[in-house]
């Protein structure tokens, strides 16, 4: 593996350093190429420990352009706390615990949150970093978005503002979004689109 940590390379590296590294933008194509093979989408470096840090490492495969491997990485992870009855996000998660070992945390039994919002990451992935519904001026009075790169059969989602909800619905390669004065703007294309708010 050729990975990068503390800003050498190394074949013990450690999936935090090289996760951040690749978020903060100081990796190189190469080294950016060796952490998602060898790091992210391998076996070979010991996994994170709690749903907050997999937001993190998530972002990372995303920015990195792997949105995908997000996506597999979202189902499997978040969508094990559903499998198991979560309405809310959890403090932490082991789809190889059972029983009990899900309320458990730092080795005391019930020590565990369910729900905790730290956890949340799913949100901000989807919303921000796969479809880029951002505000780009203060209380959403200018946003982006913009179609994700990769296909999806549909995604729906409303963000509450101090002007109203913006609420976007995204059907294959066409979409739309309805801002609280209820203009529609349709969404075309993979470049990200500004939108005022009167």
């Amino acid at each position: 593996m050729d990975a990068v940590e503390n800003g050498k390379q190394s074949s013990l590296a450690g999936r935090h350093a090289n996760f951040f590294a690749l978020l903060a933008g100081l990796t190189t194509r190469r080294q950016t190429v060796s952490i998602l093979n060898g790091v992210l989408l391998g076996n070979g470096t010991p996994g994170v420990g709690t749903p907050y840090m997999r937001y993190f490492e998530n972002a990372a495969l995303c920015k990195a352009g792997r949105a995908e491997s997000m996506l597999e990485s979202l189902r499997a992870y978040w969508g094990g706390m559903l499998d198991l009855g979560a309405t809310t996000f959890w403090e932490g998660f082991d789809p190889l615990e059972h029983d009990a070992q899900h309320l458990a945390f730092y080795g005391r039994p019930f020590a565990r949150s369910l729900c905790h919002a730290w956890a949340s990451g799913p949100l901000q992935l989807l919303s921000a970093d796969l479809v880029g519904l951002k505000p780009v001026a203060p209380g959403w009075r200018r946003l982006t978005v913009q179609l994700p790169k990769i296909r999806l059969p549909w995604i729906c989602a409303s963000v509450p503002t101090p002007h109203g909800d913006i609420r976007w619905e995204i059907e294959g390669r066409r979409g739309k979004i309805v801002t609280p004065d209820g203009k529609q703007t349709d969404l075309r294309g993979s470049a990200p689109m500004t939108i005022d708010i009167s």
